[in-house]
């Protein structure tokens, strides 16, 4: 049986070796429950307690002027916020293996390469790339500083937000839920950065593997991706989570301004703009930035492939001049080789450089417009329902 720390020095990239720092991530990553089962388990057990502090100080439902739990719309928008965070934080060192592992299966990893500036490839085998990388993401700090961020913001940033509600709301009425519900925004904003950290360190160690080695792009692999599909779904279902995100954060002032004074009306306030302005630059980004690294080893390879092409038609072309005053099967073969290599060249041009099909693209955008349109949405409907 392989204990920890022969786990931790393995140089094969596994989900817990990547989540090594954060022993709870560690341990869920070593069951076989899907994360969507898991971040199910997580939310509705937490949703309980949030549940049972409402009851406990009287504001189970709506009493007075302070909004119960029941009667609070953010408890079922946190609901799918929370689901959705802890689903990806339990996904997220699985999500980045399949990455790897499926640029092996697909054999689109070579062998190591050395440079201009290097004479000895950095790496003798991707096995030892492995070992760095899953080295790199095991690091005890990451989780640390995302605990150290969440913790700060959480008491400078949202408890003042929650004291200046008073009484109006359940979670700010007693000192009990008011914990809890603080508790619930330190975990899902820790995740969230662990999420980010993660996600950082898989487009850096991506570079690191198209840069030191020979990358096999396959055109026609069943994938339509040039056998790159693996980092174009990982990267699609990030973007999910960053659009769940942005989603919840425009949807958030709406039931705060219910829960204040009842109507359906958008809050803009400025940590709100910033937020929206933060969404609108991150969400793309966290689609390209790691497919950019996937595209520059694409486009060189097809462009390699059509220079070489290229090449033999033009010496093909050149060499029929010699063979016009011959006999017509000469001239016919170089004219079929000819044909052949315009046709080879057709075929090639159409070859992919992005690691993702057209319907990745069009999910991603719907998935990204769709918080930018809530604010919009809002107004009209607050428009007709409180005109």
């Amino acid at each position: 049986m392989t204990n920890e720390s022969d786990t931790q020095n393995d140089t094969k990239l596994r989900a817990e070796t990547i989540a090594w720092g954060d022993p709870l991530l560690r341990r869920l990553c070593r069951t076989d429950v899907s994360p969507l089962l898991l971040g199910i388990a997580y939310t509705v057990l937490f949703n309980l307690l949030r549940g049972f502090s409402a009851w406990s100080a009287g504001y189970l439902f709506t009493s007075g002027t302070v909004t119960g739990f029941f009667n609070d719309p953010s408890v079922y928008t946190n609901f799918v916020m929370g689901l959705a965070i802890f689903t990806y934080y339990t996904w997220i060192p699985k999500g980045i293996v399949a990455v790897f592992e499926g640029l092996e299966e697909s054999a689109v990893i070579g062998n190591a390469i050395s440079t201009k500036r290097r004479r000895k490839a950095k790496y003798v085998d991707y096995p030892a790339l492995a070992g760095d990388m899953a080295s790199w993401f095991g690091r005890w700090w990451w989780p640390a500083i995302s605990f150290a961020i969440s913790t700060t913001v959480t008491l400078a940033m949202v408890l003042p937000q929650y004291l200046e509600l008073g009484q109006s709301a359940w979670w700010t009425a007693a000192t009990f839920p008011l914990i809890v519900c603080l508790g619930w925004f330190l975990i899902g904003f820790y995740c969230v950065l662990l999420i980010l950290f993660y996600s950082v360190l898989s487009i850096f160690w991506l570079k690191e593997l198209f840069d030191n080695f020979a990358i096999n792009i396959r055109p026609l692999y069943p994938d339509r991706a040039g056998g790159l599909a693996s980092l174009g779904g990982f990267t699609l279902k990030l973007s999910y989570m960053i659009a769940l995100i942005g989603m919840i954060l425009v949807v958030t002032p709406v039931t705060r301004n219910y829960v204040a004074v009842g109507t359906v009306q958008f809050r803009w306030t400025p940590e709100l703009l910033a937020g929206l302005v933060v969404y609108a630059i991150a969400a793309p980004i966290v689609f390209f930035a790691p497919l950019s690294v996937a595209h520059n080893a694409m486009r060189k390879a097809k462009h390699q492939l059509l220079l070489y092409i290229a090449q033999r038609f033009d010496a093909e072309y050149g060499d029929i001049h010699s063979v016009l005053e011959d006999d017509l099967e000469k001239l016919e073969h170089r004219s079929k080789v000819l044909a052949e290599l315009e046709s080879l060249h057709k075929m090639t041009s159409a070859f992919p450089v992005w690691p993702f099909n057209v319907e990745n693209v069009t999910r991603f955008g719907t998935a990204y417009v769709l918080p930018l349109l809530v604010p919009l949405l809002v107004e009209l409907s607050g428009l007709l329902i409180n005109p």
